[in-house]
């Protein structure tokens, strides 16, 4: 696919299945940076995530407050964010999807810094540890090769 296509592709859905090397990636956001947005590989590779790096701010307090109480206190989602969340790609199978924890990375930071971390091995946000199970296995295969 070309880099137009996949930027025409990822302005109009978001996200692009598939696995980019660093060369193309680079290419796409070289392209995409005038428009204060960045391409964002995930941790497994699969997914190539569109990423506004100046997103507008979020206004709708009674989504914020529930979504606030379920990620600190489990509390249910009520209907109405259940479905913005997954009509937004980021909630999917009772779990924020990479879109979400990509798109929402600095918030999820700074804002509930005892369980959503930093991965160590890729940089990404990981919830409940600073690894993903993912990025853990591929650097133990990796020792495991080198010794």
């Amino acid at each position: 696919m070309s880099i137009g296509l996949t930027i025409r592709t990822l302005l109009s859905k978001g996200v692009l299945k598939g696995s980019y090397d660093a060369e193309t990636i680079s290419n796409i956001n070289r392209e995409l940076r005038s428009m204060n947005y960045q391409a964002i590989q995930n941790c497994t590779k699969t997914l190539l995530v569109l990423k506004d790096i100046e997103p507008p701010s979020f206004d709708n307090s009674q989504i914020l407050l529930n979504l606030e109480n379920f990620i600190l206190n489990r509390e249910q989602l009520e209907r109405g964010t259940l479905e913005w969340l997954t009509e937004m790609d980021w909630y999917a199978d009772g779990e924020f999807t990479d879109v979400f924890l990509i798109q929402n990375e600095e918030y999820l930071l700074k804002k509930f810094d005892k369980i959503f971390y930093r991965c160590k091995f890729c940089s990404l946000v990981a919830k409940g540890s600073d690894e993903h199970e993912y990025c853990l296995t591929v650097y133990e295969q990796h020792l495991e090769n080198v010794s």
